[in-house]
């Protein structure tokens, strides 16, 4: 948890960091992505190995579970769904946003979000995991929505919010309410969200 919290901060300080390291914040904003990708999935391959060992090595009835006992397929399935399944499935909804934030910003002469913001997004999504993403997109969206209508309502013209410190700074508020609510005892939140 603490590595999730890591990483979104250091995606909220992205545009900071760019100027005193010298590198344009689109690039720093990709790196910090296929960073966090690569680094996650790392932790979660270095954490089924070492339940595999456990087993192992911690004769019966832990041994059972490995072959020639039971197929490998078996330890597979309990890896994918204990460490892994979270982030798969969260990984591929931050590449489906990615692609289609940037096809809308072509398409519309980056219209709607800056170079770097589909990347906010992404390792937003990423990083929340399955199913938080899914209570992110309408957070993101519906205060983007807010904060327009009520710029709009004050100045008597057409304003448009745009989302770029909201992605990461909702992504941080979603994820400390959410360990805060896990923490405090209220279990029956912690089992909806398996």
């Amino acid at each position: 948890m603490l590595i999730v919290f890591v990483i979104l901060i250091l995606g909220l300080l992205t545009p900071r960091l760019s100027g005193r390291l010298g590198i344009p914040v689109e690039n720093l904003a990709k790196y910090v992505f296929y960073g966090a990708i690569i680094l996650i999935f790392g932790i979660q391959a270095y954490w089924s190995w070492q339940q595999y060992s456990l087993w192992k090595y911690a004769g019966p009835p832990a041994s059972y579970l490995l072959p020639p006992h039971q197929p490998i397929s078996y330890f597979y399935l309990y890896a994918y769904m204990q460490f892994f399944n979270k982030f798969v499935i969260s990984c591929f909804a931050s590449f489906i946003f990615l692609l289609a934030a940037n096809i809308l910003n072509h398409r519309f002469h980056r219209r709607f979000f800056e170079k770097e913001e589909p990347y906010f997004g992404a390792l937003s999504i990423f990083m929340l995991g399955q199913p938080l993403w899914l209570f992110y997109l309408p957070v993101v969206l519906a205060g983007g929505l807010v904060v327009s209508a009520y710029k709009s309502y004050l100045t008597h013209k057409t304003y448009r919010f745009s989302l770029y410190y909201l992605w990461m700074g909702s992504a941080i508020v979603l994820f400390l309410a959410f360990i805060s609510l896990s923490y405090y005892g209220l279990i029956w939140f912690n089992e909806i969200l398996k």
